[in-house]
Formats: C-alpha cells, sequence, structure tokens
C-alpha cells in the first residue's frame, strides 16, 4: 500500500512540476511546412488560369518552407509570451498561351507577438497550445526570359497570425520541438528548443 501511495505521488508530482516558472526564457529556431504566404502563392497559381480565361497560367511552385526563430519569457507559471521572426521564398514560373515568359520570385517575412500556455509542464515533457499575430511583409519579382522587357517589382503587407492546435516539447534545457497549427509557421512546425 505504502509502494502505491509513493508511486502514485511521483507520477502526479511529475505532472505538475513547473518547468515555466515565471522568468524562465525559451529561444526556438525551426521550419514549418504550408504557412500561409505558401498557401497564398498556390492559391495564385491555381486562381490564375481561369481569372485570365486560359490564357495567362503559373507551374513549378517551389518553396523554401518557412524558417523561423522566436525568444518567449514566461510572464507567469506555464504562461509564455515573446516574439518571432519568420522567412518564407516560394518561386513559380509564369505562362501565357503555354509559354513560359519568366519566373515569379515571392519573399515573405513575418514579424509577430506570440504567446502559449503549458498544459502539461515539467522538465522534459510538455505540451502546449498557443496563439500568434502580426505582420507579413512581401516582396514579389517577375524576372522575364525575354531581356528587352523589364522585371516587375510589387512590394506589399497583409495581417498575419498562427494557431497551435498542439504543441510538444520534449527534452530538457536543450530541446526538440513540434506543433500543429495554422498560420505563418506552417502547419507542421519542428525545431529545436533551448530554456534558461
Amino acid at each position: 500500500m505504502k509502494n502505491s501511495i509513493l508511486f502514485v505521488t511521483i507520477i502526479f508530482g511529475a505532472f505538475v512540476v513547473n518547468a515555466q516558472e515565471k522568468g524562465t526564457s525559451q529561444i526556438n529556431v525551426g521550419y514549418g511546412m504550408a504557412s500561409t504566404p505558401e498557401i497564398i502563392d498556390a492559391f495564385t497559381e491555381i486562381l490564375l488560369y481561369p481569372v485570365s480565361l486560359g490564357i495567362i497560367s503559373a507551374s513549378n511552385l517551389k518553396s523554401t518552407g518557412a524558417i523561423h526563430i522566436n525568444y518567449k519569457s514566461a510572464i507567469e507559471n506555464k504562461w509564455m509570451l515573446g516574439a518571432t521572426t519568420g522567412f518564407s521564398d516560394t518561386t513559380q514560373d509564369i505562362s501565357v498561351n503555354n509559354a513560359v515568359i519568366g519566373e515569379q520570385k515571392n519573399r515573405a517575412l513575418t514579424f509577430a507577438i506570440e504567446s502559449d500556455y503549458r498544459y502539461i509542464s515539467n522538465p522534459s515533457f510538455q505540451i502546449y497550445s498557443g496563439l500568434g499575430a502580426g505582420i507579413t511583409l512581401t516582396k514579389g519579382e517577375f524576372d522575364p526570359n525575354n531581356t528587352k522587357e523589364t522585371s516587375i517589382h510589387d512590394n506589399s503587407s497583409y495581417f498575419n497570425y498562427k494557431v497551435t492546435a498542439l504543441g510538444l516539447r520534449v527534452g530538457k534545457k536543450l530541446a526538440g520541438f513540434l506543433e500543429l497549427g495554422f498560420g505563418y509557421k506552417g502547419i507542421l512546425s519542428a525545431g529545436i528548443s533551448y530554456q534558461f
């Protein structure tokens, strides 16, 4: 009986130990797939053909994925707040009447504020959800194949966000993380995390 009580106490204690005590800091470096800038470029590729009545089309979409770095600090036990910078780059061929006339390059740079809450927060395993919001600055450039034509440049910005439905962090000070959600980090994001 004493062993059972001791076992239950140890197990329960492992889940209530607070690894994100107020003042804890964390740096993450990660890579995500299917970020909002990539999805916008993919929809542009899909919609370009019917909108132009079949004259203009885009193909061969390539992407670097969403590369991001962030810093967070625990402002309360289990509740972290911080900032993120993310980058993604896409290229695609533009065709008129099925002849490739050039390449469209789009670069996106995101700056955002993020917050997450740790449901389970022990020194070597954490489960969390979070939100982020910020601005994405884009630079578009069309490089024509014909050197007689000039390049077209376009800069814009838009509100962007991130919802982390489920995040996992495994490891102590140096750890790996995996996040499922939607937004500027992608539908699936993973990387390395360091807490101090």
